[in-house]
């Protein structure tokens, strides 16, 4: 049985390595990697395993890894793929977990999907080699040489990864691991197989069961809705915005968590009580420039991106007045919805609220 500090399986971190090849690649003058290995003091080999994943990046010292964020940032290399090495370390550690367990999970085991409630930015990372799906708003360089476009997994290192996270869905019904049940639900998007459809839909009625507003039950609710939306059922997510969001706590936990989610609090949460508890440090910017750029039929989400973006401005209305140049895109934006056909009035009423107080602040 795997633990915190080891697995049966060797780890990969074949992300971290594939995040370290495309740093090297925006190296000004180009960076070979026999150059960079000469600059570390190392074999070329042995840097050809850190970006393969052979040689986990995991395993180097403290003082390695300083060393090969310093040389990458002194010949030029792009600052926001340096500084995502150590997220990518942290997707990596969770992917190579999970593979290294398989169907194996027994409730009460320490998992790092239970230690802290991830962000944005380290689920798409942890999507990368498992899915299509190129993390958001991350520029690509073009990689010289790169066999594969993303962070490389085979098929049954991805079998693995997602028995794994089925098995924590089956295991911690009640075992009070809300958390990495939560997490696991998400992750379990990202998995195209045939019957993943069908294995999410099995728990919708027992986590949607009394749902009015906030409960125990809602972060999960919340996540297997957008999961189920990503696999293309988008039922459950219209049932979340009328019965999950039927309240002013539940309003404000929707808009913490996004605000988290996005980056705009600095600090890492353990669990899921900081919605109802409480978060400072948000403003709403950041989150404001995201459900903006989410207004899109074609995301599948825009009845919550619509909801979300609605409070928001309920509640931080001096955001429009911050920001005018976003009142513009905004309203141009709305009003090209109103000409689209939505299942659900209540997104139609939210546009429409939403366009009045835009022509407020203009």
């Amino acid at each position: 049985m795997p633990t915190m500090t080891g697995s049966q399986a060797a780890p990969r971190n074949v992300i971290a390595g594939f995040v370290l090849r495309l740093a090297r690649d925006t190296t000004k003058p180009s960076v070979s990697r026999e150059q960079f290995a000469a600059l570390l003091s190392v074999s070329a080999d042995t840097v050809a395993g850190w970006e393969s994943g052979r040689r986990p990046l995991a395993s180097t010292q403290v003082g390695q890894m300083a060393a090969i964020r310093h040389r990458l940032m002194s010949n030029g290399a792009r600052p926001d793929l340096v500084s995502l090495l150590d997220q990518a370390l942290e997707a990596d550690h969770i992917v190579d977990f999970a593979i290294a367990l398989g169907a194996d999970y027994r409730p009460g085991d320490v998992h790092p999907l239970g230690i802290w409630v991830l962000r944005r930015e380290t689920v798409d990372l942890i999507a990368w080699p498992i899915s299509t799906r190129s993390p958001a708003g991350l520029d690509l360089p073009q990689s010289r040489g790169q066999r594969h476009p993303r962070p490389f997994l085979d098929a049954q290192s991805r079998t693995r990864f997602f028995d794994h996270l089925r098995q924590i869905v089956d295991v911690t019904e009640a075992s009070g691991d809300t958390l990495l049940r939560r997490q696991a639900l998400y992750l379990l998007s990202f998995d195209s197989r045939d019957d993943a459809r069908s294995f999410l839909a099995a728990h919708r009625s027992r986590l949607l069961h009394g749902l009015n507003g906030w409960s125990e039950s809602w972060p999960a609710a919340r996540s297997l809705a957008a999961s189920m939306t990503r696999r293309g059922d988008r039922t459950l997510l219209l049932d979340f915005i009328e019965r999950g969001l039927a309240d002013e706590q539940s309003q404000m936990a929707n808009l913490r968590y996004w605000a988290y989610w996005v980056g705009e609090a600095r600090h890492q949460q353990r669990d899921d009580s900081f919605m109802v508890a409480g978060m400072s440090g948000w403003h709403g910017d950041i989150l404001l420039r995201h459900l903006l750029d989410r207004l899109d039929p074609s995301l599948g989400y825009l009845e919550l991106n619509v909801h979300t973006l609605w409070a928001l401005v309920g509640v931080r209305a001096r955001l429009l007045s911050e920001q005018p140049g976003v009142v513009q895109e905004l309203t141009g934006k709305i009003e090209r919805l109103l000409d689209e056909s939505f299942e659900s009035d209540r997104t139609i009423s939210e546009l429409n609220a939403l366009r009045y107080a835009l022509k407020l602040h203009r």
